[in-house]
């Protein structure tokens, strides 16, 4: 009995081999069969990742060759397998539905909510596919079919977007202010595009304060194409927002930190950089011929007013023929009487100040001719002079072109004015009980709209 005992030990220990080498197999085949649909995975992020940023850099220009971008990005990527490469499965899905391999549409950042219905794209969202949800077809396994697994769904996603903008209508430079562009009182502040214009239209704030743009009270009014912010938002009561606030957006360049001073002038400064104080200092000598100043009624020529212009008598009307009027001194202060200034730019420096207010007629606009290094531009005040502008706003005012304070704050008020067709400022605080407007056109585009991941 023992003999025959101690003759069956060798068969069960090779039956338990056998059933170890078994198990043994199918680990490793599970553990290759994880790790290669765990690399196939990755390269089907990279696909997507892909995909999604070619196509926001399209999505706002053309949503057709947005898609077609992001599948070409996309397909050019591979899924390693043996012996071969896979493709990666992307349909145009030109019917846009919410779980299509291409979708574009409106991502909202402070939701973090992706939305194909709404017509406002900012966004392209990818799934990068191998699954086997028809007509797509899964990724095959190495070991899986000796195991009755033939194939496993593998998808990764995306979704990329365009912030910031080209066209900024209204920009607060200052990088770090709290309440860069603030709010308050009855105000509706409107930011559209003019007649004509059919590109980027938006707000842009560059501070990364987390009270970047700020507002008071429950009457205030925002309608803009969009608002772009470096930080965030913060308001008190319920403001009525008619705008897409896009917070952790990139900061947008100076679009006029290389103009060239007219003679008198300071050069442009390093982006965020205030000049330090004292500012408002004079200018002179200045070096042109000093045409004093311009008070009371009259026709007067372009060039060096060191005395600045200034206007308070109700009878007074003054017309200034086109051209750059280099103001010093009162700067160009109105408060009261009346001022044509058509084709004319202003310039202000040293302890010049720009003052406009009053019930008196206060036209001004810019030149139109393109050859003009100033086209476009109605004030510019020196990149030295951080005085503080103030428009407060009447029916009687009509305004037009750029107004540019580089290192200036800029407070607006009043009954509501048309505030040309761009606003570039330090900081803003807007207030009063009207509607105040800014019709841009496209003028002084920023360059880089940046595209980024944001899920």
């Amino acid at each position: 009995m023992r003999y025959k005992h101690a003759n069956r030990r060798p068969a069960v220990v090779a039956i338990w081999i056998a059933l170890a080498g078994v198990l043994l197999i199918a680990t490793l085949g599970l553990m290759m069969d994880t790790a290669y649909g765990l690399l196939a995975g990755h390269q089907l992020q990279n696909a997507a990742d892909a995909a999604a940023l070619a196509g926001a850099l399209e999505v706002k220009a053309d949503i057709v060759q947005a898609r077609l971008a992001a599948q070409t990005l996309g397909l050019a990527n591979k899924v390693v397998s043996v012996p071969g490469p896979l493709e990666v499965q992307l349909l145009l899905n030109e019917s846009n539905v919410s779980d299509g391999d291409i979708v574009v549409g409106r991502y909202d950042r402070q939701t973090r909510f992706f939305d194909p219905a709404i017509p406002e794209v900012n966004a392209v969202k990818v799934i990068a596919r191998r699954d086997s949800a028809a007509p797509h077809t899964p990724l095959p396994l190495l070991f899986g079919p000796a195991f009755g697994v033939d194939a496993v769904d593998v998808t990764r996603s995306a979704i990329a977007i365009i912030a910031g903008t080209t066209g900024g209508g209204l920009i607060a430079l200052c990088c770090d202010c709290y309440c860069s562009l603030e709010f308050s009182g009855n105000t509706d502040l409107v930011l559209q595009a003019a007649p004509g214009w059919e590109g980027d239209t938006a707000i842009q704030v560059n501070s990364d304060d987390p009270c970047a743009m700020c507002g008071d009270g429950s009457a205030l009014i925002l309608e803009a194409p969009e608002t772009n912010i470096v930080g965030d938002a913060c308001w008190t009561g319920h403001p009525t927002l008619d705008t897409f606030i896009n917070p952790d957006s990139p900061s947008m360049p100076d679009p006029l930190a290389g103009l060239p001073a007219p003679p008198c002038g300071q050069p442009a400064l390093p982006p965020c950089v205030p000049p330090a104080p004292p500012c408002g200092e004079s200018a002179l000598p200045c070096g042109l011929p000093d045409l004093g100043s311009i008070r009371g009624s009259g026709t007067y020529s372009p060039g060096y007013y060191s005395g600045g212009l200034e206007i308070h008598a109700t009878g007074d009307f003054v017309v200034l023929e086109p051209g750059v009027y280099v103001m010093d001194g009162e700067g160009v202060y109105v408060n009261g009487g009346n001022l044509d200034a058509q084709g004319v730019m202003f310039y202000v420096i040293g302890t010049g100040k720009v003052y406009l207010a009053g019930n008196g007629i206060i036209a001004i606009s810019p030149s139109v001719d393109e050859a003009d290094p100033y086209w476009g531009i109605s004030i510019f005040q020196d990149r030295q002079n951080c005085n503080e502008a103030v428009i407060i706003g009447t029916s009687a005012m009509d305004l037009e072109g750029t107004f540019y304070f580089p290192v200036a704050p800029v407070e607006i008020g009043g009954e509501g004015i048309s505030i040309g067709n761009q606003l570039i400022a330090w900081s803003m605080w807007i207030h009063g009980k009207g509607t105040f407007t800014i019709q841009y056109d496209g003028r002084f585009p920023a360059p880089g709209a940046k595209v980024f991941l944001v899920e």
